[in-house]
């Protein structure tokens, strides 16, 4: 009679016959068999499981692999700054003749007058780098197209500019000067005199030379690009730059 009765009826309450019927013996069974109950639950779990919850399972098991441990890049970094550094040290000079050598084959000319004191004088007071002047040379390079004669001049030309002075080096002894008060007033910037006090300790080995010191914070004179890359433009405008105020009292000082 059951059968017929479910035979005569819609599908939706079919569905809802065998769902209680699926219900009823699951409940049953779990009373009078225990041990099967996690068999029966493991079943329920894989025949009810959704796509979302595979893709869980998949993520949590990928998480759970081992990976390669993670290590920050400063600290590779660093040491290979330290082995760099380290071979740099290696490789200096030991002797003069070394640094001559190395300096030659660095810069293609021989190193300038009173090297061979200065590099008795680094050794003397425990210098460990002797044949480093990378930077040093590209600072000067843009100075090597002057004659020391025009140097000299552009120095006192920039030393009458405001906030500049003038440290001179005057038959091996070293003051500190201000051009627009008439060479006269020591009455100089800090910059200025401790500069001074830095030349002070090797000044009798200096030749008659003038260092303006620009005495505030931040850079006075750009060169244009287009000179620093095309130098012969410095060169001629160097060669046929008019006569000032200042060439008059530097060739007073000069002579």
């Amino acid at each position: 009679m059951k059968s017929r009765a479910l035979s005569g009826a819609s599908p939706r309450s079919r569905i809802i016959a065998i769902a209680g019927l699926a219900c009823a013996l699951l409940f049953i069974l779990h009373f009078l068999f225990p041990s099967a109950t996690p068999i029966l639950a493991r079943t329920q779990r894989w025949t009810t499981a959704s796509s979302s919850m595979i893709r869980s399972n998949f993520l949590r098991e990928k998480a759970q692999a081992p990976k390669p441990p993670i290590h920050h890049p400063i600290p590779k970094l660093m040491a290979d700054a330290k082995e760099k550094y380290d071979l740099k040290l290696k490789r200096q000079s030991k002797t003069l003749a070394q640094a001559v050598a190395e300096y030659v084959r660095r810069y293609g000319r021989k190193p300038p007058k009173g090297f061979d004191e200065w590099f008795e004088f680094a050794q003397q007071n425990g210098a460990i780098i002797f044949d480093e002047y990378d930077q040093l040379f590209r600072d000067l390079e843009p100075y090597w197209q002057f004659t020391g004669a025009e140097v000299r001049e552009r120095c006192i030309q920039v030393g009458f500019l405001p906030s500049v002075d003038l440290v001179r080096v005057e038959d091996g002894r070293t003051r500190t000067i201000d051009v627009s008060k008439g060479f006269a007033d020591s009455e100089v910037g800090a910059r200025a005199k401790g500069f001074r006090v830095m030349l002070e300790k090797f000044q009798d080995k200096l030749p008659n030379m003038d260092f303006p010191i620009n005495e505030k914070a931040e850079g006075r004179i750009l060169v244009p690009w287009e000179e620093k890359l095309y130098s012969n433009l410095t060169a001629n405008a160097s060669c046929k730059c008019p006569p000032i105020a200042a060439r008059s009292i530097a060739d007073r000082q000069w002579a």
